[in-house]
């Protein structure tokens, strides 16, 4: 894990504004209101205060020279990006962040999913959120719940190696 980039990251959260944040979508975009659209095609850009993502999405803009896109990861990781939106493989953005935090795949998962397998399934009465169904027996933490006060401490108490998994 590259300690030097998670602190970064930390900083990045702590001035994102929370509007531009949501943990179930890994980019999106914010219409004229500030109401977040569900747009895989939109790059997410850091200087772009209509750009929305998740904690990958937004980690893959910051150290892809402040802008990215999921034709561009795609291309990167698969190759031809010509008809890469027949199968959105939402797992480029997974990749691409795990690679630029020296994340084993494990790691990632832990971190930037939300569903019963992950941190913030597991550390969910630490923050109080609230558990949903939304496919049936499969539990996920309620999106609306996770904030950027709740990154930066998780990334924070990962920072310090309180979260043994991502030791």
């Amino acid at each position: 894990m590259n300690i030097t980039r998670m602190k970064e990251v930390v900083k990045f959260f702590e001035n994102l504004p929370e509007k531009q944040f949501n943990i179930s979508l890994w980019v999106s975009s914010l219409d004229g209101d500030g109401y977040l659209l569900e747009d895989h095609g939109s790059p997410i850009s850091v200087n772009n205060c209509q750009s929305a993502g998740c904690i990958a999405g937004w980690v893959c803009a910051i150290y892809n020279g402040g802008s990215v896109s999921y034709d561009d990861l795609y291309e990167k990781h698969y190759g031809n990006a010509d008809d890469s939106y027949a199968d959105y493989d939402s797992e480029v953005w997974l990749l691409e962040a795990a690679s630029k935090l020296d994340l084993n795949h494990q790691q990632a998962q832990l971190l930037f999913y939300i569903n019963e397998a992950s941190l913030w399934f597991k550390y969910k009465d630490d923050y109080g959120f609230e558990v949903t169904y939304p496919t049936g027996n499969t539990a996920y933490i309620q999106q609306e719940s996770v904030k950027t006060i709740h990154v930066v401490d998780m990334l924070n108490r990962i920072i310090r190696g309180e979260i043994k998994e991502m030791l």
